[in-house]
């Protein structure tokens, strides 16, 4: 108590001491910033007068020379030029605008076009000295350039003509210019939000007496908005235009446009105009030229009637466009009675400048453009189908033209086999096939590849949200705790802000508060509620409690990037019973680590103060009567009694480069539906608590109200919790891991989640020996839900956090990546047993010696060899419908070398000794055939009861069939010949 004494005593010097020097240092600073406005305020007085006096006289001056140029004024406005004979007299104009306190504003619409109508770059540095010249004109001279932003790089040219122009330090010319392309001088226009628009509709709706329904402009302006959220202002013009032509003012009639009525509106504006041009074959040209206004992209680009006229003819090459032809002078249009234009094709153009659809540049030769981008898109999903049908062309000319160079590349590559198998006739020595790679080199070289591309973009934080995310998923998974109740919130919530119609509550409703708990011989108060100014009645009596209750605990708010910075108590600061409540807020605005000490430096002395957590002070007063005090690890980091705290780090589990300032810890929020008793603070106020729910305990007091101010969200819930619940949550963890042996999350250090994704990859490519079984599919769907499993019993055990999202995108590109090379390597395999077989320049021997090659034993792809050999041969099973024909099998099958592979199917092989048998069929007499027919119906037969053939089932069925129709045959034949030797 004598220490506690001392060091209050001490507290309230230093703090007497300081307040003193503060209020000193403001004053002499107050009075010195007087003396400094009232300097300035005589100086701007005089500098006023002065310039009055000085407009005077020079307005008396410009208005006579005003008057004598006048007529060269008028005659020089006439032409289309601006000659620098004009420049002198329009600042002169300029400088009487603001000797008039005029303000005057210079607006350059569609500036873009200054540059294409002038590409001499001496006469735009004429303009841009004129620029120059009007912002060094005293006053408030503004200049508004309005431009396409493809277009601004132009604007660094009026740089130079200021560099040239050796202007004076600070002139307001050079401050401008000099950064004319930065964020302070350009302005975006962008477009507006439903608000915005509904505001902008009902202005113009007044204004042209057009009464919209309400209902109408909710639909209208959530269709204009979609899918942007966002409505632009061109769109919004054309869609009300079409209303105002229509007539529709009620939802009813704009719902009856069909399922889509912006489209029908927009489309109904496109339509119009086309119609303008007269009959069919006009409206189509329009449609043409609008089409060759826009481009893939979906833009607008700027083209000549050159350019145009030769776009019609390449399409019109490619008979997409229905017009008429005439063998000698090409596409034929009906002429406009109407128009006096003679030419169609000038006469579309015509009708779409004047309707303001297309605008006319002028330059030479002359250009023309959509007026705006939005268009291009809309012309586009117009005549989607006319630009598919092209694309359709290109494609099939492409095809053909690989499909070409396919079939060259396939003879290169039978010839290159047919070397080798001649190469290896002349070596005569057995040796494999070399193919393009073995399965090590296949696999192995592309998934480590892309492992380490997994890695590398892990590394670049690509994979951070969905870890974080994952993460989420396996905490709320873990089972449930028991509440914590050496913790008790008082919380405010809605009712009892009614109840004490004060918002934030009175100090003198929080000093009643405080006694009431005190009564309660809690162990620590909380108070998370700002007090660092008084609110309402009874602020004596509050600072009376604060100077009564040693175990009490205020908050304060640190300024950093996301707060302003809220003062602590001033009493309880002094006391050092202060703790900050800052949060720190991961980029999905979810809290995931919990922050106990923070170091600030103060920005006059440059001293360093290290400053405790809200909840970690609240747990130290908490230990402290246990006899547990803070102290440092070994390895430097906060530890209480046993449990160590390790720090976090910015690659942490699942974080890429997160901010680790302070000293932070991964947060482990207890498991429960209601971890912490909750009393309204309105029954504490009127002394309704419970007998001993508060002593010996932790009693936060806080709003329980979620607002946007005191919202947050956490992985365990899903729903947001206030701020006196998340810190309850942070003091909770503290205990546990100090009294109760609860674990902190820990993670692996980076190499070892680099080795643990190997791992995984490795993994997933053992089973590939098994692909051709359905125990392959069966281990490779387990892997993924393998990997979740171990994790969450890693994360449910030992409280371990390892990466999942990275190691699954590894497995999963593992996966298709084998899965491709396996199915280029049988399609290599299926055309290289194809294009031997169907070689007619190699012999059947050397045919069954590079089949030998190639399935020996040495190759480790022999099996791939085999597969496709066996499917050729249920190919020429399938393929038989005579007994001549079932007979030729063999022979079609003798560039195969017997013995044959074990792995062919016992059924093609029984199939192809009874085609071996008919084969004698042809050189027989009428009753051998007879018999030998017979037997391998009957073999057939037999194979068919058995139920071996399975999918050789149809196969068997067709060769019976055959066989019954040529003994029905056969004895017909038998029959006649029998009659005829009786007729003989």
């Amino acid at each position: 108590e004598i220490k506690v004494e001392g060091g209050r005593r001490k507290a309230e010097i230093k703090a007497e001491g300081g307040r003193r020097k503060a209020e000193i240092k403001a004053e002499g600073r107050r009075q010195k910033a007087e003396i400094k406005a009232e300097g300035r305020r005589q100086k701007a007085e005089i500098k006023v007068e002065g310039r009055r006096q000085k407009a005077e006289i020079k307005a008396e001056g410009r208005r006579q020379k005003a008057e004598e140029e006048e007529e060269v004024e008028n005659s020089n406005f006439q032409t289309p030029y601006f000659p620098n004979s004009l420049i002198p007299h329009l600042l002169n104009s300029l400088q009487a605008c603001d000797d008039l306190l005029l303000r005057p504003v210079l607006i350059f619409d569609q500036f873009e076009e200054f540059f294409f109508a002038n590409p001499d770059i001496l006469a735009r540095r004429e303009f841009f000295q004129f620029v120059v010249d009007c912002l060094e004109l005293p006053g408030a001279l503004k200049i508004v350039l309005s431009l396409r932003q493809d277009y601004l790089h132009y604007l660094l040219e009026a740089r130079q003509v200021m560099k040239r122009s050796q202007l004076p330090q600070g002139s307001m010319a050079r401050s401008l210019l000099n950064d004319i392309l930065g964020k302070e001088i350009l302005y975006e226009i962008g477009n507006f939000t439903p608000e915005e628009a509904k505001e902008v509709i009902q202005q113009l709706t007044t204004g042209a007496r057009m009464y919209l329904e309400p209902a109408l402009v909710d639909v209208l302006v959530t269709d204009l908005a979609e899918p942007l959220g966002e409505v632009r202002p061109i769109e919004m013009q054309v869609v009300g235009a079409q209303l105002q032509t229509q007539g529709i003012t009620t939802l009813e009639r704009y719902r009856a446009l069909g399922d889509d009525p912006k489209e029908v509106l927009v489309q109904g504006y496109l339509e119009d105009v086309v119609q303008d041009c007269g009959d069919r074959p006009t409206q189509q040209l329009a449609e043409l030229v609008l089409f060759l206004l826009t481009d893939e992209r979906g833009t607008r680009p700027l083209k000549t009637r050159s350019q145009l006229e030769q776009g019609l003819t390449e399409l019109t090459s490619e008979r997409v466009w229905e017009f008429e032809h005439d063998a000698a002078t090409g596409p034929i249009h009906h002429q406009n009675p109407k128009s006096k234009i003679q030419n169609p094709f000038d006469f579309v153009l015509h009708v779409l400048c004047g309707s303001g659809l297309v605008i006319e540049i002028p330059d030479t030769p002359l250009r023309y453009q959509l007026v705006h981008d939005y268009l291009a898109e809309v012309i586009r999903a117009r005549q989607k189908s006319w630009s598919d049908l092209l694309k359709e062309e290109r494609q099939k000319r492409q095809q053909a033209e690989a499909a070409q160079a396919s079939l060259t590349e396939q003879l290169g590559y039978s010839q290159q086999a047919n070397s080798h198998i001649l190469e290896a006739q002349s070596t005569a020595k057995l040796a494999r096939i070399n193919q393009p790679f073995t399965i090590m080199e296949g696999l192995l070289s592309p998934i480590i590849l892309f492992s380490f591309i997994v890695i590398i973009l892990r590394y670049l934080g690509v994979f951070q949200d969905l870890e974080l995310a994952t993460f989420d998923q396996l905490v709320r998974l873990l089972p449930k705790e028991l509440p914590d109740d050496r913790i008790v919130i008082v919380g405010i919530d809605e009712e009892d802000i009614s109840n004490f119609r004060s918002h934030p509550l009175s100090d003198e409703t929080i000093s009643q508060v405080l006694r009431n708990i005190k009564a309660q011989n809690p162990r620590v108060i909380g108070l998370d509620i700002y007090r660092h100014i008084p609110y309402g009645q009874g602020h004596s009596e509050l600072q009376q409690v604060f100077r009564s209750t040693p175990n009490l605990i205020g908050i304060e708010t640190i300024r950093d990037r996301v707060n302003q910075g809220v003062a602590a108590p001033p009493l309880l600061a002094e006391q050092g019973q202060v703790g900050f409540n800052n949060v720190l807020l991961d980029p999905d605005n979810r809290v995931r680590r919990n922050l106990l000490y923070w170091t600030v430096t103060d920005l006059e002395t440059g001293e360093k103060e290290h400053k405790t957590s809200f909840s970690l002070t609240a747990a130290f007063m908490y230990l402290r009567e246990q006899g547990i005090v803070s102290k440092s690890s070994v390895s430097k980091e906060l530890q209480l009694d046993d449990a160590v705290f390790a720090q976090f780090r910015n690659n942490d589990g699942g974080y890429v480069r997160a901010d680790d300032g302070g000293y932070q810890v991964l947060a482990n929020f207890r498991n429960n539906a209601e971890p912490f008793p909750i009393i309204s603070i309105t029954d504490v106020w009127t002394g309704n608590i419970p007998p001993g729910l508060m002593s010996d305990r932790i009693v936060f007091i806080g709003s329980t109200a979620l607002s946007p101010q005191n919202k947050f969200d956490t992985p365990l819930h899903k729903t947001s919790i206030s701020g006196v619940e998340l810190h309850a949550h942070m003091a909770s963890e503290v205990l546990s891991v100090t009294l109760n042996d609860r674990a902190l999350f820990t993670v692996w250090a980076d190499w070892l989640e680099d080795l643990w994704l190997f791992t995984w990859v490795l993994v997933i490519l053992y089973p590939l020996k098994l692909r051709k079984s359905w125990a392959y599919w069966l281990l490779t769907s387990m892997i993924v839900p393998g990997l979740i499993g171990i994790s969450y019993l890693l994360l449910n055990f030992y409280s371990l956090w390892i990466p999942i999202a990275s190691p699954v995108v590894a497995i999963v590109g593992t996966f298709l990546i084998s899965t491709e090379i396996f199915r280029l390597n049988k399609s290599r395999f299926k055309e290289f047993v194809r294009l031997l077989h169907a070689s007619k320049q190699v012999s059947t021997p050397l045919k069954r010696l590079a089949i030998q090659y190639s399935i020996a034993p040495s190759n480790p792809q022999a099996s791939e060899v085999v597969c496709e050999l066996s499917e050729e041969m249920d190919r020429q099973l399938s393929n038989r419908q005579t007994v001549r024909r079932i007979g030729q099998l063999s022979e079609a099958l003798d560039w195969i070398p017997e013995p044959y592979p074990e792995t062919f199917d016992p059924v093609a092989l029984q199939l192809l000794e009874i085609s071996k048998e008919l084969k004698e069929v042809g050189g027989c007499s009428n009753e051998q055939k007879l018999k030998l027919i017979t037997q391998a119906q009957t073999n057939l037969q037999a194979l068919l009861d058995q139920g071996i053939v399975r999918k050789h089932q149809k196969v068997v069925s067709s060769w019976l069939a055959v066989l019954s129709t040529e003994l029905q045959s056969l004895n017909k034949k038998s029959d006649l010949a029998v009659n005829d030797q009786h007729n003989t």
